[in-house]
């Protein structure tokens, strides 16, 4: 079974919840639910769930109720949860981000919805959890930093309008200190994203969407920016329309019509979310510290720290598993620059190799170094399947690099041989390790 993420279900209509546990779980969830809030506490110590879903009718204890006091608990406030309104969160909006709700939709709704909007917050919470792991090793062995944990910050949401005059307006509206730019037209807009970061954008077309569509789309195709929120306003407002933006990469879509109080809940969320990705990202990158990376490689893993991870990741696994894939790879035509030109030079390729592979990967993804022109990646929550998706990718890029290391005077190539494992039952890091080895020359062909 492939593991993404653990969701804790709680709703009052068991026919629903089951129907939404059946697809999440086709898509790589793993579920519990139940109809009553006075077990939520025991089931996110058994299960300890990535996201909580919380819907109405609950036996025992309100909703809203559940969800105050979850996010009031310094146990369970970093929980990302997701509500199911059964008001219109343009009466519960404000009231649902007072109570720091990371996302809501009216209930009832397709389950592919919940699904659309579920990702985003499972990847948070993959982040944290990371971070989180990484530092429990790090206290252990007396290695941690002193780095604060991810906090949102106080300054003013940056947002880009794409769209009429009057859209702009409309968000100064729903967030009063937004700072809000607003792009003439698509071209525009590619170039202030491509030169700013912003913490949201809004698509509003005023006449074809498609353009719109396709400019979304690039978005997550888009290495620097396929984390940015968008929200997708269609002017049409169908339940098909909608579903289209969602599909091309819209983080959220709403009609035309929609109330400024539930565009304020929604791009609120979407900030706070962006914000805490980012904090979450320095966070982790606070953990590359003289104790943790390699002494040749700035920016990448030892292997003594890549075994004490994979030894406490693989430690809890008869409780409360974790799935994870690792992806190693060995490059061809290293040695040859050292035979040529020195070991200066050959440390030099490696060092930018390295820093090649931490900026193909996500940044929850570990990069260690296994000696050599060796590399390993480790994948939390990612089967097989993507992994090696994954490991084409990054094979094709750096395959198709020029490198100039230091005293070659002429263009580098290296040839990436890579191979992939998903964690079983039973691993030690020594067996993970061994099945994702990337031998060069011993029967596995290149990429």
């Amino acid at each position: 079974m492939i593991h993404l993420a653990k969701a804790l279900i709680v709703i009052g209509d068991s026919r629903a919840a089951e129907t939404l546990s059946r697809t999440l779980s086709a898509q790589g969830y793993t579920c519990t639910h139940t109809d009553t809030g006075a077990e939520v506490d025991a089931l996110i110590i058994s299960h300890a769930p990535d996201v909580l879903i919380i819907g109405p009718d609950l036996k025992g204890e309100h909703q809203k109720d559940l969800a105050a006091r979850l996010k009031s608990s310094p146990a369970t406030k970093g929980l990302p949860l997701f509500y199911l309104s059964a008001e219109p969160l343009e009466q519960t909006g404000d009231s649902l981000l007072d109570l720091g709700i990371d996302d809501a939709v009216i209930w009832p709704v397709h389950p592919d919805l919940v699904l659309a909007r579920l990702r985003p917050l499972a990847r948070v919470a993959t982040m944290r959890t990371e971070y989180l792991a990484r530092r429990a090793v790090m206290d252990a062995e007396n290695l941690s930093p002193e780095a604060p944990d991810a906090a949102e910050t106080a300054t003013p949401p940056s947002i880009l309008v794409i769209g009429p005059e009057g859209t702009a307006e409309t968000v100064t509206q729903a967030i009063v200190d937004a700072q809000v730019m607003v792009a003439a037209d698509l071209v525009e807009a590619q170039r202030l994203m491509d030169e700013r970061l912003f913490d949201a954008a809004v698509m509003a077309p005023a006449g074809n969407p498609q353009p719109y569509l396709d400019l979304c789309l690039q978005v997550r195709r888009n290495v620097r920016l396929f984390n940015l929120p968008v929200v997708f306003i269609s002017g049409d407002g169908s339940a098909d329309d909608l579903a289209t933006a969602m599909s091309m990469g819209a983080s959220s879509a709403l009609r035309a019509d929609a109330g400024i109080t539930e565009l304020r809940f929604t791009l609120r969320v979407l900030v706070r979310r962006q914000r805490l990705r980012w904090a979450l990202r320095r966070s982790l990158g606070s953990q590359l510290t003289p104790a943790t990376v390699d002494p040749v490689i700035p920016g990448v893993y030892s292997l003594p720290f890549l075994d004490l991870c994979l030894t406490a990741r693989l430690s809890g696994a008869e409780t409360r598993v974790r799935r994870f894939s690792v992806i190693e790879f060995a490059f061809a035509g290293v040695e040859s620059i050292r035979h040529e030109f020195g070991e200066e030079s050959e440390r030099s390729l490696i060092s930018q190799i390295g820093q090649w592979l931490t900026l193909l990967v996500r940044a929850e993804d570990m990069v260690a170094s296994l000696g050599g022109s060796r590399f390993a990646v480790v994948l939390p929550d990612t089967p097989l399947s993507e992994a090696q998706v994954v490991m084409h990718r990054i094979a094709g890029v750096i395959s198709n690099t020029e490198f100039a290391a230091k005293d070659v005077y002429r263009v580098v190539t290296v040839w990436p041989f890579v191979n992939a494992a998903e964690v079983v039952a039973g691993d030690t890091p020594e067996s993970l390790l061994a099945r994702a080895a990337a031998v060069v020359g011993e029967g596995l062909a290149p990429w």
